[in-house]
């Protein structure tokens, strides 16, 4: 049966699990992975052994019911490789992937629990050993020849190594390392074996990891019920990607159809979190750096993780953005003030405008007190000599009886307020100074 349910932006997750149509056949999935040749998912039961086909409809079937203890599952070619724990075939099991008959078995006589499995491009598998604590045999990792099925151990101490997951761009293996508080990340280069430290999960019980298209990293939490990311290169994260699993366990990307594959071992259901990529650039949602555009390349010049389609600040660092206009303050007009804020149309923000209320976009500023032009004025002050005095009051008669020029602005012979200029303002400023009558009060003209 397919169950969906919501997810995070960007993700549709679809649960195939148990119908009252038919048997559910997950006993404790471990790992799962997608068959692209058959269009199909594999997952591989800890409990039972067996391996289940799910067809893209959800419908279950047996795939090969001779295993047991089923953990890491991963396909080469024509051949399905399988870590398996227990019974006749003990080691790693290679299954035909057309009839699903077993082909051969690599034993590793020491081994604990084969857990995880990867291969790289240069004909060789990678097999963790994890330790379960019984008997003191595993943490190590083992090469196996894919052509003749020779092996040694590459990896002789890693503790209680897990996934495993080939990264292509640096030619090493990612593990991951489920000891003590705090999942560890590392890192195995493939011409030494050397691993190093790269970073931590957040939990003592990381377990899966996969990769998809863009190169981003994710990683299963048994406890949690998590799955995080990380960038490529690993600077940044763990972010949680997801959440509500129940002990989710080895993961993996059918890079296709762009959907992380998550096995339930706690609730025999199987996760499919499909990834959207609307503008069909071939980069889903989650890792787009241009949404909405297609960039296939990706490029971002400046490095501030915004494609440069769509870099609001082209050279700039747009993730810094102080104000809260919307314009990152490498190219911010006016920082600290909202840039949309122009009462008076001229172009500049309210906040930087040298007489915001008063159109004026050469910002005209003859004194250079930074208050323009029409804004700077005495009020009363009509002929703009300074100061008050009888030549204004002779300035507005001229102007109202004998076409004289008019003051510049006009509001500054509105000395009592009133939104005109007439024969009130020429007595309220014969009052004012010879009568001790108010001080004048002009007011802006909107």
């Amino acid at each position: 049966m397919k169950r969906i349910i919501v997810g995070l932006a960007g993700i549709i997750i679809l649960l195939l699990a148990f119908s009252t149509q038919a048997q559910n056949l997950l006993h404790s999935p471990e790992s799962a992975i997608f068959d692209e040749a058959h269009d199909r998912y594999l997952v591989g039961n800890w409990n039972g052994g067996d391996i289940i086909q799910i067809d893209l409809d959800g419908n279950q079937s047996y795939f090969n019911t001779d295993l047991m203890g089923v953990a890491g599952l991963h396909i080469v070619g024509d051949k399905l490789y399988v870590c398996s724990n227990g019974g006749m075939y003990d080691g790693l099991v290679s299954i035909d992937l057309e009839t699903g008959g077993i082909i051969s078995t690599i034993v590793f006589p020491d081994k604990d629990i084969v857990n995880g499995v990867t291969s790289d491009n240069s004909g060789y598998l990678y097999v963790t050993d994890w330790d379960d604590g019984n008997n003191g045999d595993g943490n190590r990792i083992y090469q196996v020849n894919i052509a003749d099925e020779t092996w040694s151990i590459c990896v002789p101490s890693i503790i209680r190594p897990n996934g495993i997951e080939f990264d292509e761009d640096n030619d090493r293996l990612i593990v991951v390392s489920n000891y003590g508080s705090n999942s560890r990340i590392y890192g195995i280069n493939l011409d030494d074996f050397n691993h190093y430290l790269i970073g931590y999960i957040g939990s003592a019980s990381g377990d899966g990891v996969a990769r998809d298209n863009q190169g981003f990293w994710y990683f299963s939490d048994w406890v949690y019920d998590y799955v995080f990311r990380f960038s490529p290169d690993f600077s940044s994260g763990p972010e949680i990607i997801a959440t509500g699993f129940n002990n989710p366990a080895d993961i993996n990307f059918n890079l296709r159809d762009n959907i992380l594959v998550v096995p339930n071992f706690g609730s025999n259901e199987l996760s499919l979190f499909t990834f959207v990529d609307d503008d069909e650039d071939g980069v889903i949602d989650i890792n787009d750096n241009c949404l909405g555009l297609v960039n296939h390349d990706q490029l971002d010049d400046d490095g501030d993780g915004f494609g440069d389609l769509c870099d609001i600040c082209a050279g700039g660092d747009d993730n810094i953005e102080s104000d809260g206009d919307g314009i990152p303050d490498d190219c911010d007009a006016c920082p600290g003030f909202d840039d949309a804020a122009d009462f008076d149309e001229d172009g500049f923000a309210d906040g930087c405008d040298n007489c915001p209320e008063h159109y004026n976009p050469g910002q005209e500023d003859i004194n250079g007190n930074d208050v323009g032009d029409l804004c700077d004025y005495l009020c009363g002050d009509a002929d703009r000599e300074q100061p008050v005095n009888i030549l204004d009051i002779i300035y507005l008669i001229n102007y109202k009886y004998k076409s004289g020029p008019a003051s510049d602005p006009l509001e500054s012979a509105d000395v009592n307020g009133d939104f005109l200029v007439n024969i009130l303002d020429i007595v309220y400023l014969i009052n004012y100074k010879y009568k001790a009558g108010p001080e004048p009060e002009c007011v802006v003209w909107i």
